[in-house]
């Protein structure tokens, strides 16, 4: 995990990990304790809408509260590196540039992916 100005890469060694940690975050955002100040924002203020069941009976599903998260996945080979001069993994490679450029195109609560089928599952013979 590298994080700065914002941004926040982590490297995975399978992509499906990558999509649950991804969809976990997403999730799990508008549940956390924030700061009454940050909601206070209208950038991080909650989002919520009315659903229909089956029955007609009306539900309230909450969209957003606190800090918008965005996410950008895409499959390959990153290259390492320890920063000497803070101990921590540097990870750099087209894969992260990618990566990075895919989240950038991402609104609030998405998670675009570009794995050109790392995900699938060899079909048994």
């Amino acid at each position: 995990v590298e994080a700065s100005n914002g941004l926040l890469l982590s490297a995975f060694s399978d992509p499906r990990q990558a999509v649950r940690c991804c969809l976990a975050l997403v999730e799990a955002m508008p549940g956390l304790p924030w700061p009454t100040a940050l909601l206070e924002n209208e950038l991080c203020e909650e989002l919520a809408v009315a659903r229909f069941d089956s029955r007609g009976a009306v539900s309230r599903e909450l969209l957003f509260r606190g800090l918008r998260l965005k996410a950008g996945l895409d499959f390959g080979t990153v290259h390492a590196t320890i920063n000497h001069a803070t101990g921590r993994v540097s990870y750099r490679g087209r894969v992260m540039n990618r990566a990075s450029r895919i989240a950038s195109s991402a609104s609030s609560g998405q998670i675009p992916l570009e794995f050109g089928g790392a995900c699938s599952t060899p079909k048994s013979r």
